[in-house]
């Protein structure tokens, strides 16, 4: 039987109306099953549904709404997103040379709704719910931050507009490698993709927004647990949000709250690298010579109602990101990230690296070169930018994975970031902390690791190269050294690493290890055997490794810098 058309109702309901479609109950998280009741304002009138993230309007699984639909924990039901795996010379494969396999359990799943009005003159805007039933596994992500992104399931997984697969364009090779055909490597607004975004605070709606989403991220686009970029537009609902949830802590140079965001990406979090990412960017990111983002938010996502994994919710690095903390004109910004211009011209790119390759092969104790290095680069950046890298033991770094950046108007009065000077940005530190894949140490003495004798294989080209020449000069190698030992003495000591293993102590173990169970198909064990193993080994191990890192880096780094320092005496 049809729901009658309702003219009357309660104003609990109407806390829920979405426009056409008046949903019982909000998107959120509930200790018991339920019935969601559907009704609409609107005369001659019909109200299609889906279950599966599909699209209401055309799906083979919508349905009419006829009687109220039981909101229930649908962990038990197959998997279906989740059973996604990499497929040898397959268009439908989410990664290649990963040897991955999908879950051997069942995922955890929310349960989303995605309801439509149909009028006589059509379809209306299609509404989209998710809802968590805390009565088993779920009640878990009600202690933490969860995103539930909600999207038709070819915009993932379609080899023709699919932006999780390799795609129909992939030609299989001997080498079962992907260049440039693979769908989840392309990128631009082409391969943009309609979706939802609900993000929970301790169950608590925070954001419900209709944003478009891409696949991010350069090497990783290749991982099957992939980053995103998620973009507000007006084409989907607002162009922007304001929101103090994102990024607490986000102050500009003037100590202004930042709060207005167009765009943010979720960075997918591997079991042992992306958490040495935040807690890196943690003890750096209050340099004022060194451009970082904001601390990272941990989360949870859920793909379509499926458990997707732990996620780092990041400021996206754009012309935008230095316009909002350098108050500095978006269209002014000049910006490259390993030597690809995101900002500004091949031309701007081009004269730089011309510039420092210039000044690399000159003598820069010479104080007129030196002064003429100063005024194109600001030289404080650059010391901070490299004191970092090297103190934390950066392994895919320098001449990888940094970025620079400066104002091309204008000065603006008062502000020291305007002065037209390229600064450095410092970013994705994955590989950092005892993470050596060079093999020159052993994890437990990653302290040791010489980043100092690492960083002479990257001499030939710039920065590193400008970098070497530059420390020929004593007023330069004075000020690096201080800035270095500032890094021991008081940055990287364990009065400030401490508080951040605690909180990784206390936040993070039961969400990384579920989501390393997650991805860790190639494993036999069950699903409580994975994440008992995981968490295990993160609070045994990892942790503790981290803390020796930091603990006896200052010692064995200051003997590093003084050795390194006399061959340029």
């Amino acid at each position: 039987m049809k729901p009658q058309i309702i003219f009357i109702i309660s104003f609990n309901l109407l806390l829920y109306s979405s426009c056409n479609i008046i949903f019982s109950k909000d998107s959120g998280f509930y200790p018991k099953e339920f019935e969601l009741i559907l009704s609409s304002l609107e005369e001659y009138s019909k109200i299609y549904y889906t279950l599966d993230g599909s699209d209401p309007t055309n799906s083979p699984t919508s349905k009419e709404y006829a009687e109220p639909i039981l909101i229930k924990d649908r962990t038990e039901e197959p998997n279906y997103l989740s059973d996604c795996e990499e497929v040898l010379n397959s268009q439908l494969s989410i990664c290649l040379n990963m040897n991955y396999t999908k879950p051997n359990f069942l995922v955890d799943k929310g349960m989303i709704v995605r309801a439509v009005l149909k009028t006589e003159t059509g379809f209306d805007k299609i509404y989209d719910k998710t809802y968590f039933i805390t009565t088993r596994g779920l009640a878990q992500y009600q202690r933490f931050n969860v995103i539930s992104i909600v999207t038709n399931p070819e915009n993932l997984i379609d080899p023709k507009i699919g932006i999780y697969v390799t795609g129909s364009e992939f030609i299989p090779n001997k080498n079962n490698i992907c260049i440039n055909s693979c769908n989840y490597i392309k990128k631009g607004k082409e391969w943009e993709r309609e979706s939802h975004i609900s993000i929970f605070e301790k169950g608590n709606l925070i954001i419900d927004e209709n944003v478009g989403i891409r696949i991010k991220g350069a090497s990783t686009r290749n991982y099957p647990q992939k980053s995103f970029n998620i973009y507000f537009r007006n084409k989907y609902g607002k162009n922007k949000i304001k929101t103090d949830f994102l990024f607490p802590e986000n102050y500009d140079i003037n100590g202004k709250t930042i709060n207005i965001y167009d765009s943010f990406s979720l960075k997918a979090v591997s079991y042992t690298t992306s958490i040495r990412d935040k807690f890196s960017n943690k003890l750096i990111q209050n340099r004022k010579n060194l451009s970082t983002p904001t601390d990272m938010k941990s989360s949870a996502l859920f793909l379509n109602g499926e458990f997707w994994g732990m996620y780092f919710i990041n400021e996206k690095l754009d012309e935008k990101f230095f316009q909002s903390h350098y108050n500095i004109p978006k269209e002014d910004i000049i910006f490259m990230k390993n030597y690809k211009m995101e900002s500004g011209t091949d031309g701007d790119l081009q004269n730089i690296i011309n510039f420092m390759t210039l000044y690399s092969n000159k003598d820069l104790s010479d104080e007129k070169n030196y002064k003429e290095v100063c005024d194109v680069i600001d030289i404080d950046s650059l010391i901070e930018h490299y004191a970092a890298g090297i103190y934390i033991g950066t392994v895919d770094w320098p001449n990888l994975n940094f970025g620079m950046w400066k104002n091309n108007g204008t000065k603006i009065e008062n502000n020291i970031y305007s002065d037209g000077k390229w600064r450095f940005l410092t970013f994705d530190l994955d590989f950092s902390i005892i993470y050596d894949y060079e093999h020159m140490i052993t994890e437990d003495e990653g302290y040791k690791y010489n980043k100092f004798e690492s960083i002479k294989n990257f001499a030939f080209y710039p920065p590193t190269s400008l970098f070497m020449a530059l420390l020929k000069n004593s007023n330069f190698r004075q000020k690096f050294s201080s800035i270095y030992e500032e890094y021991a003495n008081n940055v990287m000591i364990m009065d400030n690493v401490e508080p951040i293993l605690e909180e990784y102590f206390v936040e993070m173990p039961d969400l990384i290890s579920s989501s390393f169970a997650r991805w860790n198909g190639n494993s036999n064990a069950s699903k409580i055997e994975k994440i008992q193993n995981a968490k295990n080994n993160f609070l045994s191990k990892i942790l503790p490794q981290i803390r020796k890192f930091f603990k006896n880096r200052s010692k064995a780094t200051l003997e590093q810098l003084n050795q390194f320092l006399k061959e340029f005496e």
